[in-house]
């Protein structure tokens, strides 16, 4: 009871940050979306629905907060480059409910900017030695919903028939097999495939939808991409199946 007693601080503390840090997010997207709205034409709707993103990632990743609290008072730097990165993803996220789904050079480097900073938390996170399993799962949830995003954005462009869509769905699929299946929800063993893959997904994404490719050509990346994709997640698939499947006895 006692230690409980005494981490109580320290929850408020974290607490309080999460939700400054969070705040400051929230305004951050709302202004950033205005200007960007404005810039595509798409006025104040877009501010709107970029803001709605980013509250409902922001609200789902709460719980995750407070059940696997960082060992610090506050969410640390890293976590707060992740919070940047999020406002940068609902604004893109926004953007698959215009009208028409906006293409060009704006949205392009928009998307590349978000992408690069998913390198940055990371590197921050090893280099003050604040890793923690929320900014570990925090990052990982924001990465599949931009997958998504991106993979909606490819197809609405018509840079990619709706089979890029399986991007996107892929992480979803398997939380739907963890809701089904426990043993989907075993902890695998660390693998730097995963995250090379999850790059060239998303790096092929932003690639097929930008001016710089057209039709075959971004639907060849996409399809390469994806299948790339479908066979590291069929890996892991086979993995858990694997460690979990009954054992006959030994002769």
């Amino acid at each position: 009871m006692s230690a409980r007693l005494e981490d109580r601080p320290l929850i408020k503390d974290l607490k309080r940050d999460a939700i400054l840090s969070g705040g400051a997010g929230l305004v951050f997207t709302a202004i950033f979306g205005l200007a960007l709205g404005n810039a595509l034409g798409l006025g104040l709707s877009h501010a709107s629905a970029a803001t709605a993103f980013y509250a409902a990632y922001m609200a789902a990743a709460w719980p995750w907060l407070m059940d696997n609290k960082p060992a610090l008072h506050s969410l640390g730097p890293a976590n707060r480059v992740t919070i940047f990165r999020a406002a940068l993803v609902a604004n893109v996220g926004a953007l698959c409910l215009a009208p028409g789904a906006a293409a060009g050079w704006a949205i392009t480097l928009l998307a590349l900017a978000t992408f690069s900073l998913d390198a940055v938390d990371g590197a921050v996170a090893r280099r003050y030695g604040v890793s923690s399993r929320f900014g570990a799962g925090f990052d990982a949830e924001l990465d599949a919903l931009f997958t998504l995003i991106l993979a909606v954005l490819v197809f609405r462009m018509e840079r990619a028939g709706a089979f890029v869509l399986v991007a996107g769905a892929w992480r979803y699929v398997f939380l739907l097999l963890m809701w089904f299946w426990p043993l989907f929800g075993a902890d695998l063993p660390y693998s730097s495939r995963r995250r090379v893959v999850c790059g060239v997904q998303v790096g092929a994404l932003v690639l097929s939808m930008s001016p710089l490719v057209a039709q075959p050509l971004s639907g060849w990346i996409a399809a390469a991409s994806v299948s790339l994709l479908s066979l590291s997640f069929a890996i892991d698939i086979a993995w858990l199946v694997r460690q979990h499947a009954p054992r006959g006895p030994r002769s």
